[in-house]
């Protein structure tokens, strides 16, 4: 996650960019859970996604008890 946000600072050229924040923030979650898909760490990366959408601060009324997947865009 952390690593995204060093790539997207050295693409824009040292600068933070014009971007929004949920944005890059997006972007760099959705690479996380790649590569943790890619290393056979799924079940880390849906803990972190579960956590990540039970702490929404838009006060949204949220159901994890059903499992989502991940597929595959390859």
């Amino acid at each position: 996650h952390e690593l995204t946000h060093v790539l997207q600072y050295e693409l824009g050229g040292g600068t933070r960019g014009q971007s929004d924040q949920w944005l890059r923030e997006g972007f760099a979650d959705w690479v996380e859970m790649r590569v943790l898909e890619a290393l056979g760490s799924l079940p880390a990366a849906r803990a972190r996604a579960d956590k990540a959408i039970a702490t929404r601060t838009d006060g949204a009324s949220l159901n994890l008890a059903t499992p989502t997947s991940i597929e595959s865009t390859a």
